[in-house]
């Protein structure tokens, strides 16, 4: 199996803590919820 491209983040964050302790190559779950109209991420766990 071949690695995925690098990709931008489309989602806001509700902690930047989240994002900063992943790392590339990291497999990692997330719940992604619609607060007023605005895609936020708001929880990240590696698998």
């Amino acid at each position: 199996m071949s690695a995925c491209r690098p990709w931008r983040w489309p989602f806001k964050t509700k902690e930047s803590v989240m994002v900063n302790s992943i790392k590339e190559g990291d497999n990692v779950k997330v719940r992604v919820e619609n607060v007023d109209g605005t895609q936020i991420l708001v929880k990240m766990a590696k698998q």
